[in-house]
């Protein structure tokens, strides 16, 4: 019964599986049905993820955040909340099973913001300022991005225009 069971699973599946037993020091060998669920991995209840982006809340995973980015615009604004758990239900499934084939690799998902200049206003003097300011200018330009707001500002300045 193992045999014809792990068949049906991938390498990469079957060492998560063992690995987690390891990790949750379950008892082994597990019996079969408990094994092929860690072999599953983690299973993520698809109304409770859908609350959660309703509500803004943190994502618990790749897949949830991928899903976030995919259709969460649509499924807030556009959608009657029916159909909208339904796109985002179907988005959610892919996206997990893209997790377990590893298309898509786990990560750090919740990107950090990016304080703007004006936030240090009251705190920095104006050389700290410009001297920050033009090292940021530099990262920018390096990348390829455009300058606006007061990094254009501070640019045309350190040009005398």
């Amino acid at each position: 019964m193992w045999k014809v069971a792990l068949n049906k699973q991938t390498q990469a599946e079957v060492k998560a599986a063992v690995a987690e037993v390891l990790n949750q020091a379950i008892t082994w060998p597990p019996n079969l049905p408990k094994f092929i669920e860690l072999c599953q991995g983690p299973q993520i209840d698809t109304e409770e993820a859908f609350n959660r982006m309703i509500a803004k809340k943190p994502c618990q995973g790749i897949a949830e955040w991928e899903s976030r980015q995919e259709v969460g615009f649509r499924c807030k604004q556009q959608l009657a909340e029916d159909k909208a758990r339904l796109i985002w239900k179907a988005t959610l499934l892919r996206n997990i099973q893209r997790v377990r084939t590893g298309e898509l690799l786990e990560q750090d998902f919740n990107p950090v913001q990016i304080a703007s200049p004006e936030v240090f206003k009251e705190t920095e003097s104006v050389e700290m300022r410009n001297s920050r300011l033009d090292a940021e200018i530099g990262i920018m330009q390096a990348n390829g991005v455009r300058l606006i707001g007061p990094y254009k500002k501070r640019y045309l300045e350190t040009k005398g225009i």
